[in-house]
């Protein structure tokens, strides 16, 4: 198998393929090439040229008309350019597949977080509901505490007037327990 450096113009005659299917050749790495003062010369093998050559005599055998050439022609630039559009397609839909992966898993932790934040929410709607109870056990107990102590004010109020009738009784007792003592004593000494 020789191989030989050609020219692009020439490397197109060859291979009977456009001049922007060469560069995109060259470009994925299906053909090898050197960069020159001149240009790039492109290195084919016989075997290469072989099978585009082959290629176009299947398509020669079943053309009659030049017009049928042209359009040989166009089907074998397409063929070339179909392949360089799947590898293209296939190239994209590797790169959205890795992307749409990226994306699921930044959305799978979006949702953890949102799912995070959801309970969060509901924490503290409970919490909320929770402090609105007790905010309203308080201002019950509140109030109550302030009813009791209204009450015990008036209990000890009460009885500090109980005490002081208390001892008004106690001195009147005395006062009246010291008058009989006073009118016994008086009536032994007097004989009554």
């Amino acid at each position: 198998m020789s191989e030989n450096y050609y020219t692009v113009k020439d490397a197109m005659k060859y291979l009977n393929i456009s001049k922007p299917t060469i560069y995109t050749w060259m470009d994925k790495g299906k053909l090898q090439y050197k960069e020159t003062s001149k240009g790039r010369i492109i290195l084919l093998s016989d075997e290469l040229i072989k099978e585009q050559q082959e290629l176009l005599d299947i398509y020669n055998d079943k053309i009659e008309t030049p017009r049928q050439i042209e359009q040989a022609d166009n089907t074998v630039n397409t063929v070339s350019n179909s392949q360089e559009i799947i590898l293209n397609l296939i190239e994209q839909l590797s790169k959205t597949n890795a992307e749409l992966v990226v994306a699921a898993e930044e959305r799978g932790k979006v949702k953890l977080l949102t799912d995070n934040i959801l309970t969060n929410k509901e924490i503290l709607n409970k919490l909320s509901e929770d402090s609105e109870f007790y905010k309203n056990e308080y201002f019950k107990i509140k109030y109550e505490n302030e009813k009791i102590t209204e009450v015990n004010k008036q209990l000890q109020g009460r009885i500090k007037t109980l005490t002081a009738e208390s001892e008004g009784i106690k001195n009147n007792n005395k006062t009246f327990l010291g008058k009989i003592f006073k009118n016994k004593t008086r009536d032994a000494h007097t004989g009554y």
